[in-house]
């Protein structure tokens, strides 16, 4: 009889192959573990928040609500678009993955996909983003989506790699989700010149707050690899302090912008403050001891406390 058991070779091959024997395709489940459905909230919340920024902003919008294209908008931001990036972080993350108890049994890495597949894969999302996003938001929100995709591309492969590179790391994932993805939103139907430069700054906060957690959640298995993420060069202290910190300094600009009137009207400030101090420990808690699904339903809070805002609004 032959075993079934999986054998990882981890001797040399040739370059953009990743070989494993024993491997079989998967069908649906590898498309799932590949497309991995639970990190779509966090680029499609800040998307519906932009959306809800854009629409009690004052002053007339410069396109009308159609919930259409809205939702190809949605597709593009979530599905299609952590298609595309999580297909090139696996083609260039074999080794860190076959190091990591969470990845190791991923299509990648169990054989089922090779590097020319996995990009390959990439590209088709990538473009399929693109057009979806020209159809539901036009030119502006098809740049910002190009834009991601290729933050999504010098984070994960060289020769700029941007994973390992200390700060940088934080910095490139801050920009996408918590800059770009609202500004999609809000351009959906707005000038994206209009959009106000304290929600950016908020935004650039929330965001570096939800990626620092995913950090800690690899760091043994980067540092194996020697990766220098920035949980790896500074610990997983300083990491989790910043977390706090980032979430914190964003869920106070965002009081901060309601007393003013420039985010919600200032009556909801009541609201906002017990909705702000749930997420506040919510963060706290999921954060503690993070996982990729914990951080997804971060995510998901954050946006039902948005719309339950904005509904009275």
């Amino acid at each position: 009889m032959h075993s079934s058991r999986q054998v990882v070779q981890t001797l040399p091959r040739p370059a953009g192959e990743l070989m494993v024997t024993g491997a079989r395709p998967g069908g649906f489940r590898t498309l799932v573990e590949l497309t991995r459905p639970w990190f779509w909230p966090v680029s499609m919340v800040p998307v519906v928040m932009g959306m809800l920024f854009a629409y009690k902003a004052p002053g007339e919008p410069a396109a009308d609500l159609q919930p259409g294209r809205y939702v190809a908008a949605l597709i593009a931001a979530g599905p299609l678009l952590w298609s595309s990036v999580l297909a090139v972080n696996d083609a260039f993350d074999f080794e860190t993955d076959r190091l990591n108890e969470r990845r190791r049994h991923s299509p990648h890495v169990r054989g089922q996909l090779q590097r020319r597949q996995l990009l390959g894969f990439a590209a088709l999302a990538g473009g399929a983003a693109c057009l979806f996003a020209a159809w539901s938001g036009g030119l502006i929100f098809t740049a910002g989506m190009a834009g991601v995709l290729v933050l999504g591309w010098i984070y994960s492969a060289p020769p700029v790699r941007l994973k390992g590179r200390p700060v940088w790391d934080v910095g490139c994932n801050a920009l996408a989700l918590g800059v770009l993805g609202p500004m999609g939103g809000w351009a959906l139907t707005r000038s994206v010149g209009e959009y106000p430069v304290s929600l950016a700054i908020t935004g650039l906060f929330a965001g570096a707050a939800l990626y620092l957690p995913t950090l800690a959640i690899d760091v043994d298995a980067d540092r194996a690899a020697g990766i220098r993420t920035t949980a790896v060069r500074f610990g997983l202290t300083v990491v989790g302090v910043l977390g706090i910190l980032s979430w914190t300094v964003a869920v106070l600009l965002t009081v901060h912008l309601t007393t003013r009137g420039q985010v919600l009207p200032r009556q909801l400030l009541p609201t906002q403050l017990t909705l702000s101090s749930l997420l506040w420990l919510a963060y706290v808690f999921l954060s503690r001891r993070p996982t990729i699904r914990r951080l997804a339903i971060l995510s998901a809070a954050l946006g039902v406390a948005f719309v339950f805002l904005w509904i009275p609004a």
